[in-house]
């Protein structure tokens, strides 16, 4: 991905997401923009709202409040929001903090006359920056069904049918990870591009080698395994978990990622058996490692609203390691996968189809799913997305 000698670039990118940096969710924005950052000079902007950065204080963890350079060309430029707003129950601290970061932004980005960036959003927060900044293109990279997951949070909602009208009218180019989701909202077609996710395939086909130790908290835990990571959140269903867990006592459920817009007490009914095992977060460069004790994955999302829009990142990571997938029947994953992800409707059909696979496996369908994830690596759909940009970009 690099530039011929002598055709520098001029622009820069101006990333405006709704999630932090970090190796414990390594996920399409990261993943995207620091594949860009190898042609472009990055600034990914993130907020830190009150509570994160209160409770990270009170555990002196002053490290993840910093903002820090991921190489010489990416910036992480973390922003404390300086007041609590409960969910945006509060408009007038909402307010401040809106113009606290449209403040800071500006001063970044430069004077109008002077811009020369992209601006890429991955979610519809502080739309008065297409008012007030003068981008060379507005991208809006849309991951997924935003007012689905709200979690009924009827102030957010209001918030989201708000701003992501607005972002999708003033987008020069909007690239779904979902072609559901794209195809849901035609009237937008004409600049709409369908950019899969991709895959870190040498890291997790390392799962495969022999050599490769297992973490420390998977010693002991009783084989077979099924499992997961990713969020923790309302997207997974629950019940469909709970099933496995009570009709196979002899199964291990692991789960591995942080608990996202939900409490553990949310779900204690389904973590309180002995066969189900919530590591928490772990950095994505270990998951391979992880991966390695897995007998199969599971893709155990809801087939409603919450997850009908979905095009997950680890269904690649799956298939990269070679251990057979398990998902409910997501659209994209119907669409894209239904030859190598074993697909299953309800709680019953999706016990039968995880026995299945305990019981019948072989070489070829574990050579399908391989070469299934080498035709999706995130070099492919980050240079694609490039080709979009710079056929469009105003010099």
């Amino acid at each position: 991905m690099n530039r011929e000698p002598g055709n520098p670039i001029s622009h820069t990118i101006l990333c405006i997401s709704h999630l932090e940096w970090t190796e414990r969710l390594f996920q399409r924005p990261q993943q995207v923009m620091l594949r860009l950052s190898r042609r472009y000079k990055v600034t990914y902007f993130s907020r830190r709202y009150f509570k994160q950065w209160i409770g990270l204080a009170s555990r002196f963890n002053f490290k993840e409040l910093r903002s820090f350079h991921v190489n010489e060309n990416l910036f992480v430029w973390n922003l404390l929001m300086p007041l609590p707003t409960l969910n945006r129950a509060l408009n007038m601290f909402s307010d401040f903090n809106r113009w606290w970061a449209i403040y800071n932004i500006k001063k970044i980005a430069g004077k109008p006359s002077q811009n020369r960036f992209v601006l890429w959003c991955y979610y519809p927060v502080d739309m008065e920056l297409l008012d007030v900044l003068n981008p060379s293109l507005i991208i809006y990279d849309c991951m997924d069904n935003y007012i689905s997951l709200s979690n009924g949070n009827e102030s957010n909602i209001r918030y989201l049918k708000r701003t992501e009208p607005y972002l999708l009218e003033r987008a020069d180019i909007i690239f779904y990870g979902s072609k559901f989701l794209m195809d849901s909202r035609k009237e937008y077609a004409y600049k709409s591009y369908h950019l899969p996710t991709g895959v870190d395939f040498e890291l997790f086909s390392g799962s495969m080698n022999g050599d490769l130790p297992l973490p420390h908290d998977m010693e002991g835990i009783r084989k077979p395994i099924l499992g997961y990571w990713g969020a923790i959140d309302q997207r997974i269903d629950y019940k469909l978990l709970y099933e496995c867990a009570i009709r196979h006592p002899d199964w291990s459920i692991v789960l591995l990622g942080p608990m996202v817009e939900i409490k553990k007490k949310d779900i204690d009914y389904f973590l309180e058996f002995p066969n189900v095992h919530w590591l928490g977060p772990k950095p994505y460069q270990l998951l391979a490692r992880y991966a390695k004790a897995f007998d199969v994955c599971l893709l155990p999302f809801k087939e409603s609203d919450e997850g009908k829009y979905l095009n997950p990142t680890k269904t690649l990571e799956y298939l990269a390691t070679g251990r057979p997938v398990v998902s409910t029947k997501i659209p994209d994953i119907e669409t894209f996968f239904s030859d190598t992800v074993d697909m299953a409707i309800g709680e019953d059909e999706f016990v039968k189809s995880v026995e299945k696979r305990m019981m019948i496996d072989d070489e070829r369908a574990k050579d399908r799913r391989l070469a299934k994830a080498k035709d999706y690596s995130w070099g492919k759909m980050v240079s694609r997305m490039d080709e979009i940009v710079m056929s469009r970009i105003k010099e």
